[in-house]
């Protein structure tokens, strides 16, 4: 049995069927995905949080259907807002149109960008196992010890890695740094056409729903059974831990986590694909206009807005018109034209990754097997090897 349908769960399930093993997938949502869901409301889609993927990620390769997900890409590289200007920093191997913006952004150094380009090139040598168990520093160390500038590491990393870490201070392992960046570099950073929700639904697909029990809130495990909210017991041989299991079986993770605001103006601001990023803000860290990326986002003459607040941030009517106001002069829009929609507070967006991190074994419990991106590393990429892991032990 697999408590949880999220990422690692329904990995572990897709080997296991391969397998033909028999498995139950049980969780209390009520839908699959875990932490990668997206809601559907007049016309707009909303992602759970601002989430991305990778198209260089070795397991969504073997697990997903690429083409099936009608995959939409970013363009390389972000747009750095500071002193009320944007400037490009972009990468020069995959976008040679935007070389001499990059190459003549006053933001880095022209040692910075010679040395992100040989960061990129360095990178690329080595394969996953290498980097994960390279020496371990933080990251900010890291990039300090590569030799790029305070102001580099503060204007670009940290907005741009602050986003994907959930952290500003760039603490998160330098093995995990290495191993985005280099398939932030290879690869093509992309969403769905109908959104992130399509991922877990395919890994769902490929294993049926026969096998997934939905609705289905857990409230202990004893001996070899699961008992639920609604009275039932269920019988099970094995048992996986893939879920939000605090509840049941409570085992220390720290999590970092991210505000998600969705704002629309009725009017499109731009057709810029880059993520924008905000160094010298209190509040924002990033705001991506999602429906550029994939149109289906939103109703068509409408600019979607996914603003990213990294941290626990109290929610409020003053924060949803401070956003607005500052919306309104980053772009130069009338506040009028532009609508709160949709929030998410994620408490738990990603399992923290400190330096040393992956020198820990927490993957197996004499008792129950764990799956899930704290077991690995905080991606889609982390949950799908986590789940393989777990379910190969199974069957050998």
């Amino acid at each position: 049995m697999i408590i949880g349908s999220g990422i690692s769960g329904l990995t572990c399930g897709n080997v296991l069927a391969k397998e033909k093993k028999d498995f139950l997938i049980v969780d209390q949502n009520d839908k699959v995905g875990g932490r990668v869901q997206s809601d559907f409301s007049n016309g707009f889609i909303f992602d759970k949080g601002f989430q991305v993927y990778l198209t260089e990620y070795s397991l969504g390769k073997l697990f997903l259907n690429y083409s099936d997900l009608k995959l939409c890409a970013f363009e390389p590289g972000a747009k750095i807002y500071k002193n009320s200007t944007f400037y490009l920093i972009s990468d020069p191997l995959k976008n040679p149109s935007e070389f001499y913006k990059t190459l003549f952004s006053p933001l880095a150094t022209l040692s910075d960008k010679f040395r992100i380009l040989f960061l990129k090139i360095f990178l690329s040598q080595f394969d996953n196992n290498e980097i994960i168990n390279d020496e371990d520093i933080t990251t900010k160390e890291y990039l300090r010890e590569f030799g790029f500038s305070t102001r580099f590491i503060n204007d670009f990393f940290a907005p741009f890695f602050g986003g994907v870490f959930l952290e500003k201070d760039l603490s998160t392992s330098s093995s995990f740094f290495k191993f985005v960046f280099s398939k932030f570099s290879n690869g093509n950073v992309v969403i769905p056409k109908k959104g992130m929700q399509e991922i877990p639904n395919q890994l769902y697909n490929n294993i049926g729903c026969e096998k997934v029990i939905l609705n289905t809130k857990i409230t202990s495990l004893k001996d070899n059974k699961i008992h639920t909210e609604n009275g039932d017991s269920i019988h099970f041989k094995k048992l996986v831990l893939a879920g939000n299991i605090d509840q049941i079986y409570p085992h220390k993770i720290k999590y970092n986590s991210v505000k998600c605001l969705y704002f629309v103006c009725n009017e499109k601001i731009s057709n810029d694909r880059y993520i924008h990023l905000f160094p010298e803000d209190d509040l924002i860290n990033n705001i991506v206009f999602i429906n550029n990326i994939s149109s289906n986002y939103a109703p068509r003459d409408v600019s979607l807005l996914s603003i990213s607040l990294i941290g626990n941030i109290l929610s409020s009517k003053t924060l949803i018109k401070t956003i607005q106001k500052k919306i309104s002069k980053i772009y130069k829009i009338d506040i009028d034209k532009i609508d709160f929609l949709k929030e998410y507070q994620i408490d738990k967006a990603l399992p923290h990754q400190s330096k040393g991190y992956f020198k820990k074994n927490v993957t197996l419990n004499k008792n129950y097997l764990f799956a899930g991106d704290h077991t690995t590393h905080s991606s889609i990429e982390g949950a799908m090897l986590s789940g393989k892991r777990v379910a190969e032990n199974l069957i050998n």
